[in-house]
This record gives C-alpha cells, sequence and structure tokens, in this order.
C-alpha cells in the first residue's frame, strides 16, 4: 500500500515536473537561440557571463537551507524552523543586494574585464531577493508533493516573463532581454508561492534550530556551489583566459549538447529528491527508481546527443550561419559528454535522500580540483576549446564512476544491473550513428542531409523502442479516452462532487448519492438543533441535486496543533455532560440485517450484549469528524459533512475517528487496522471512563459501521471488501473479549 502509494507520487511528480521543466526551459532554449540568431559570438559571450552569474545566484540563494528542511522530518519544531530561516534568509537577502552594488558586480566586471557587466549584476541582485525569499513556501509545496501548484506557479511565471524577452530581443536589447527575463519571472513566482501556501512566518527565531540545519545544509549548500563551480569551470576558464568570441563559441555549443539533459536532470531532482526522502529507509525501492531514472534518462538523451556527433557542422550552419562554424567540433565532444553524464541516474539525489550529503560533496571537492580544474585549465591552453570539450569529457566520465562505486556502497547497485538498464539504449545509439554516417556519403544539400540523416537514424533508434512506445502510445490514449468516460462515470460511481463558485461551494450528488444527500441534509439540520455543537455548524441549504453551503478555508494538516485545541476543547465539554448506556445510540436490529449480506453471524448480538456494560458521556455525535471536515471560517474553526450525525451518540467516537482517521492517513491503512493498534488516545481516554481499550474500540467501530451504512439506500451498496473489513475487525476485537472471560474462568477453577 506504502510504494503504491509512492508510485503514485512519483507518476504525479514526473507528469507535473515535466510539464514545468519543459515549458520553462523550451522557453529559455528558444530565448538562447534567438540571441544567437540576433547577435555575433562576441555578444553572445557577454551572455554566457551573465548566464554563469544567474546560475551561481541559483545556488547560492538556496543557502542549502532548501534541501535541509525538505529533508528534515515533520515534528513539532517544524513551524519554528520555517520561521527561523525566513528570518535569517531576509537579512541574508538584503545584505547580499548591498554587496552587489559595494563590489562584487564591479569584482566580476573587473574579473572579465567587462564593464557591461557592472549594471547588469546590479538588476539581477533583485533576482537573488525574490528567489532566497521563496524558498520557504517552495519548501511547505515540496513537502506536501504539491508538484501541481509548482508547476503552475513556475509556468505563469515563465511565460510572463519569456513573452518580454522574446518581444526584448526582437527588439534588439540583447543580453537585457535575458536580465528582464529572469527578474520578471522570479518576481511572479514569489508572489504566487506566498499567495498560494498561505503560511505566514511568525516572529520567531531560534538559532539552535538553524544550527542543527547547518549539519545538513552547509554540506549540501557547499556541495551544490561546487558542483555548479564544477559544471562551468570550462565558461569561467575560457571567459578568463580568452575572449567574450570564443567563450560566445562554447556557450551555444554546451547549450545545444546540455539543454535536453539539463531538462531531464531538473525534473528527476526536483521529484526523486522528496521521494527518495520519503522512502530513506526502503534502500529496495531507492535502487529500482534510480535504474528507472538511469534508463529513462539514457534512451531520451542518447538519440539527441548522437544527432549532434554526427550532424555537427550540418546543424551549425543550417541553423546559425558560418560565423558559428567553431562551435561544431566542441559540440560533437561535449555531446559525447552529455552522454555520459546521462547513464549515472541521480546519485547525488540519493545521498541526500539518505543522509549522506558529506559524501557527495567530497567527491564533488575531489572532482573539481584535482580533476576537473587542471584539465580544463591546461586543454584550454594546449587545445583550445576542443581541449576544453574533451576535458569537460574526462572529468564527467570520472565523476560519474566515483558516484558509482557509493551506489553499490549505499543502495547495492550491481555492474550488472547498470549494464541490464543501459543495454538497449547503447545498442540503440551505436546503430543510429552508423546510419547518420552513411547517409554522409549521398550527395545532397546541407538541408537535405540534415533532415535525412535525422530522420533514418531516429527511426532506427525508434525501433529498439518499439514496444516501450506501443506500450506508452496505449496508456496515452487509454487515459485520453478514458477520462472522459471517467468524467462522466464519476458522478454515477462518486455520492457526491464539491464545486467552488467564489465563496459559495455546491456539493453536488448524483443519482446514487441520493440517500448520501438525505443523510447530510437531516444531519446538518439535526446539529443544528443542539447545544454540544452550537455555532461550529455549516449550515447547508437544499437545491436540485446539491447543498449549498458557505465557502471556508481548509484546516491543512501543517495547523494539526490548532485542531487538536479545538478537538481537546470538545472533550473538555464532553465531560460536562451526563453519561448514559452507549449501546441505545445504535439501531442494532438495522445493523443485524448485515448478516444477510455477509458479515459473521452473532457479531452483532455478542457487541450489543459487551457494550451494555459502557457508558458514555451523551452529546449527540457527527460520526465522521477528521481533518477533511474542518474548515476555518475566519478565525473559528467549524464543521462540515454531518451525513453520520447521530442524536443519541457520544462525542468519544468522534474523539477516537479524529485520531485514528490520522493514524490511517499517515500509515496508508484502513481504520479497521488502525484501531486495533495500541493507540495513545485510547489510554488517555480509559483514565477518564471506568473502562478499557477494547470496550472503547468496539462502540467505535460500531458508530463507524452504523454510519457508513447509513449514507447507502440499502444494503446491496456495500461492497465485499466492506463487509470483510467489518467482520475482521469485530472478530479481533470480540475474540480478545472472549480469551479474557476463559482466562477469568481458568483463574476461578485454579
Amino acid at each position: 500500500m506504502v510504494a503504491d502509494g509512492i508510485k503514485s507520487k512519483v507518476l504525479s511528480g514526473l507528469k507535473w515536473n515535466s510539464i514545468s521543466v519543459f515549458a520553462t526551459r523550451s522557453t529559455d532554449f528558444l530565448v538562447k537561440l534567438i540571441l544567437a540568431r540576433l547577435l555575433l559570438p562576441d555578444a553572445y559571450g557577454v551572455v554566457g557571463m551573465a548566464m554563469l552569474i544567474i546560475g551561481f545566484l541559483n545556488i547560492v540563494s538556496d543557502m542549502g537551507l532548501f534541501n535541509a528542511l525538505v529533508q528534515k522530518k515533520e515534528d513539532e519544531l517544524t513551524d519554528v524552523r520555517y520561521c527561523s530561516s525566513f528570518w535569517f534568509l531576509l537579512v541574508l537577502a538584503l545584505v547580499f543586494i548591498c554587496c552587489f552594488f559595494l563590489f562584487i558586480s564591479p569584482l566580476c566586471a573587473s574579473f572579465y574585464n567587462e564593464p557591461r557587466l557592472i549594471p547588469i549584476l546590479n538588476a539581477l541582485s533583485f533576482y537573488f531577493f525574490f528567489n532566497i525569499l521563496s524558498i520557504v513556501p517552495r519548501v511547505i509545496l515540496t513537502r506536501k508533493l504539491d508538484f501541481k501548484n509548482l508547476v503552475r506557479i513556475t509556468y505563469f511565471g515563465t511565460a510572463l516573463s519569456s513573452v518580454m524577452a522574446v518581444v526584448l530581443a526582437l527588439l534588439g536589447f540583447g543580453v537585457w532581454s535575458l536580465v528582464v527575463k529572469s527578474l520578471v519571472g522570479s518576481g511572479i513566482i514569489f508572489f504566487s508561492y506566498w499567495v498560494k501556501v498561505g503560511w505566514r512566518p511568525k516572529f520567531i527565531f531560534k538559532g539552535r534550530v538553524l544550527t542543527q540545519l547547518a549539519g545538513y545544509s552547509t554540506y549540501t549548500q557547499i556541495n551544490g556551489i561546487l558542483f555548479y563551480f564544477r559544471n562551468n569551470l570550462d565558461y569561467l576558464i575560457i571567459g578568463k583566459l580568452v575572449s567574450a568570441h570564443l567563450l560566445g563559441v562554447y556557450t551555444l555549443a554546451f547549450t545545444l549538447s546540455e539543454s535536453l539533459r539539463s531538462q531531464l536532470y531538473s525534473i528527476f531532482n526536483k521529484v526523486f529528491f522528496p521521494i527518495y526522502s520519503k522512502i530513506q529507509d526502503d534502500k529496495d525501492q531507492i535502487k529500482y527508481y534510480y535504474l528507472k531514472v538511469m534508463r529513462l534518462t539514457a534512451a531520451v538523451t542518447f538519440p539527441v546527443s548522437v544527432i549532434f556527433i554526427g550532424l555537427a557542422e550540418n546543424i551549425v550552419l543550417v541553423l546559425f550561419g558560418p560565423n558559428w562554424i567553431e562551435a561544431a567540433e566542441p559540440l560533437r565532444i561535449l555531446a559525447v559528454a552529455s552522454m555520459i553524464f546521462a547513464i549515472s541516474g541521480t546519485p547525488a539525489e540519493v545521498l541526500k535522500s539518505i543522509g549522506k550529503p558529506s559524501v557527495s560533496f567530497y567527491l564533488n571537492l575531489i572532482n573539481t580540483f584535482l580533476v576537473a580544474l587542471p584539465l580544463i585549465y591546461f586543454g584550454q591552453i594546449y587545445f583550445g576549446l576542443t581541449g576544453v570539450a574533451s576535458a569537460v569529457c574526462v572529468h564527467y566520465t570520472i565523476s560519474r564512476l566515483t558516484f558509482h562505486y557509493y551506489m553499490k556502497k549505499y543502495i547495492y547497485i550491481t555492474d550488472r544491473d547498470v549494464f541490464l538498464a543501459l543495454r538497449k539504449p547503447i545498442i540503440a545509439a551505436a546503430a543510429m550513428l552508423s546510419i547518420i554516417y552513411c547517409t554522409a556519403f549521398i550527395q545532397v544539400s546541407l538541408l537535405s542531409n540534415l533532415l535525412l540523416a535525422g530522420f533514418t537514424g531516429s527511426l532506427a533508434y525508434s525501433l529498439f523502442f518499439i514496444g516501450d512506445l506501443k506500450k506508452g502510445l496505449k496508456l496515452i490514449k487509454k487515459g485520453r479516452v478514458s477520462n472522459f468516460f471517467k468524467l462522466l462515470s464519476l458522478h454515477f460511481k462518486k455520492p457526491s462532487f464539491v464545486y467552488y463558485f467564489r465563496k459559495t461551494v455546491f456539493k453536488m450528488f448524483p443519482p446514487n448519492g441520493k440517500a448520501y444527500k438525505y443523510a447530510e441534509l437531516q444531519g446538518n439540520k439535526d446539529a443544528l438543533l443542539t447545544d454540544f455543537w452550537n455555532g461550529q455548524v455549516v449550515k447547508v441549504k437544499p437545491a436540485p441535486f446539491c447543498l449549498i453551503m458557505m465557502k471556508g478555508k481548509p484546516v491543512t494538516q501543517d495547523e494539526f496543533e490548532k485542531a487538536e485545541e479545538f478537538i481537546a476543547l470538545k472533550l473538555q465539554q464532553a465531560l460536562t455532560y451526563p453519561k448514559g448506556p452507549v449501546y441505545t445510540a445504535f439501531d442494532f436490529v438495522r445493523l443485524r440485517k448485515l448478516e444477510e449480506y455477509g458479515l459473521d453471524f452473532g457479531l452483532i448480538d455478542q457487541a450489543e450484549e459487551i457494550l451494555k456494560s459502557v457508558s458514555l458521556p451523551v452529546t449527540t455525535a457527527h460520526g465522521d469528524l477528521h481533518m477533511g471536515n474542518l474548515i476555518c471560517v475566519g478565525h473559528e474553526i467549524k464543521i462540515i459533512d454531518w451525513s453520520m450525525f447521530t442524536n443519541k451518540g457520544t462525542f468519544i467516537t468522534d474523539f477516537i475517528h479524529f485520531y485514528n482517521y490520522d493514524s490511517a492517513v499517515k500509515h496508508r491503512e484502513s481504520w479497521t487496522i488502525s484501531i486495533l493498534k495500541d493507540q495513545y488516545y485510547l489510554n488517555v481516554l480509559v483514565q477518564k471512563f471506568e473502562t478499557t481499550p477494547n470496550h472503547l474500540r468496539l462502540a467505535y467501530c460500531i458508530n463507524r459501521i452504523s454510519g457508513e451504512t447509513l449514507q447507502k439506500q440499502n444494503f446491496n451498496q456495500l461492497s465485499t471488501k466492506q463487509i470483510i473489513k467489518y467482520n475482521y475487525v469485530l472478530n479481533q476485537i470480540i475474540n480478545e473479549f472472549r480469551e479474557a472471560v476463559v482466562q477469568r474462568c481458568d483463574s476461578v477453577i485454579q
């Protein structure tokens, strides 16, 4: 059940992050290509310098706190960590803006000997400000695995800023189009995050909490900086040692070769770090997803890289013209480097999620200063751009091999696992490259050769994945067709649907939800007349096919403490009510009819007899009180969905359900399983009433069964699965009573 839940989160995360990354990165790629067409390599080199600083800002603005906060398990200090991190980041952002204007921008311009960078970097300091103050709300959404809203926010900011960037580029604003894109995009995303997440920082600052995070975040932050530094050493050295012209040429080659792979890694890193963190103790699941990512990345990246390897000159000449021909050879070599990087999966995310960020840190440290730096430096000195590209290829290889060693150590990956995962993509890529080289002998124009070779090579590659393609197309077709029928059938399968219009909620009921609607409407009317629930009932109004009520703000899992305070106050209120026999709250005559539909004979009779000895406060009962049925209207908590309300019931069963439901959701199990466990809240109630945990369990189960069956028009609508659950939980509890009786008899005889 847990594995299925994780799988659904993975699929949801992959879907939404794929939409986000391909939308945002495709726009970035388009902007870069437009600039390449409009600018000469010298001017494009300035864009490369600016992009280097922008990328570094993305790393620095994180401060390592994003990964540390996501990785930290939920506890009572979660909100304190969020507040302390926010105030720290706010001060840090303001300090950095001042530093940019005072000395960072002039120093960077001096380093590159490029005075045009000063106003650009000063402007980008505000991009840094927006990014850094978006960290905490982004953490909250990421921890919830709410990829859908993360994608929507990112896409909205990217779409609007990209339109502005493209227009400015076409109007001749050059590098400033990229600056405007970054500023507008980050500003929109910043405001959207804060509006969506609903969380606001309290005036709390605990330095001790940040110190605890530092043990994790220090490694991840420095590791991120090292990783970025290593991956951009080539830009840094070329820009410093040679000229903006050659940096522009190299930037184009790197952009073309790395765009797809970086998009894929952006998707997988966003999705799998929180997923790996949730399953950090299950090495088999981590290994399974790691190999899946490895195979998928290789399968998607290889054909694009092969096209660049075989057709580099044609691509550069056709798309960018002869001014950029120097980019062809570096493009070919960097495409090989991209393939090498693609076959490694997501090892850094695995190490971070299992609490080993230091391993990734030291690997990057060694690879950066002992491998990448000397290789790229001497490659540029002796062999120019080709030497730099070759150095990148070598240090990617060494980096991937060292990470593979630690994947073998920590999640037990074997060489055979890697070979089986990559066998098909490698063979397919070799066949594709052979066909592309064969087409070179056909005497046609550059454009014709590019189209012919690309098409035939891609066709050959796809033939190796024909089974995967058929499965994918089947799923897509099934999804499109079935989605229509799903939407249509939802009204005939589920008892109700909720639609929002401004400040009003419409709860719709299909034909099979008639009993549910009647039960909720009647329960709502009855609850409004009670003293116990006075002022806490959201009144509903009947309408054709629906119930109408006012809209409130859901009480989220992050506000669980607030909900607990509400439940504790209701319990104190319940203790002031007179006690009565709990069995009188239930219609046992009606419940006995369940025996005609598969419930074990005699269970209801035994339950009734046992509950005659239990007395609890008679308060009336909501019947289905849990976090999902609590909403905030203003500053008050109110309750919705009274379809299981009972006038003779007791709040004690509501109290049990509130905590049992929460436990069942957290452990992804049925309430019938969760209630059988040794739960602390039952012990709290035992101390207040002269009863036992099993008596309370039985009262709760009969209350749940009574409420669930009340929502059905007749018992025919009960599924076999429900009856099996009822049999299981009642037999487990009643058998314990039988064993207790036997033990007492034995002790009397002795």
